[in-house]
């Protein structure tokens, strides 16, 4: 789902408020997290689930699936921001993070690598990881340095390449 002009009225410190977490807090405890933006900020979002949680080595299926839904989610954005500035090549920043790694188990070096793989098809000017902590940022920089050898491949090249490193789904972390 791709929204665009959406006001934000304030900002939620999800460090100890998040999924499940959040669900559980009291109201008290959400306001207490929570800080009202004056005046409002104006944000464009791009949702997409990913995938639910598997077990032993990723299918070559899942790879494709992963990347084919990051790809569209990308390259709609590139689509709607050329529609609402008129710019043939307008400047795309998209924001993520370690998407599908957490409540569904995903593997963060993979779901990295696909992102990347995704915003350099789709054209993105710049990709921005967002992580909880510095520890989070091992498995972006594990990625790129994954990805470095596979600069010159095809698509389907890339694709076999990433599923011969024999990614394994991870354990749901509860959130």
């Amino acid at each position: 789902m791709l929204l665009r002009g959406v006001e934000r009225r304030c900002v939620l410190d999800t460090s100890t408020l998040y999924g499940n977490a959040f669900a559980r807090a009291s109201v008290a405890a959400i306001v207490a997290a929570t800080r009202v933006l004056r005046p409002p900020t104006i944000s464009n979002i791009l949702a997409m689930e990913a995938p639910i949680g598997g077990s032993g080595y990723y299918a070559s299926s899942q790879i494709e699936d992963v990347l084919r839904t990051a790809y569209t989610g990308f390259a709609a954005t590139i689509a709607e921001t050329r529609a609402a500035t008129g710019a043939n090549d307008p400047e795309v920043v998209i924001h993520t993070g370690h998407w599908g790694t957490g409540a569904y188990g995903g593997h963060r070096v993979l779901m990295a690598m696909l992102q990347i793989v995704a915003a350099r098809l789709a054209g993105v000017s710049r990709l921005v990881f967002h992580t909880v902590d510095e520890r989070g940022l091992a498995p972006v920089h594990a990625a790129l340095e994954k990805l470095g050898p596979l600069a010159t491949l095809n698509l389907g090249a890339t694709i076999r390449a990433i599923d011969a490193m024999r990614f394994m789904w991870g354990a749901p972390n509860g959130t």
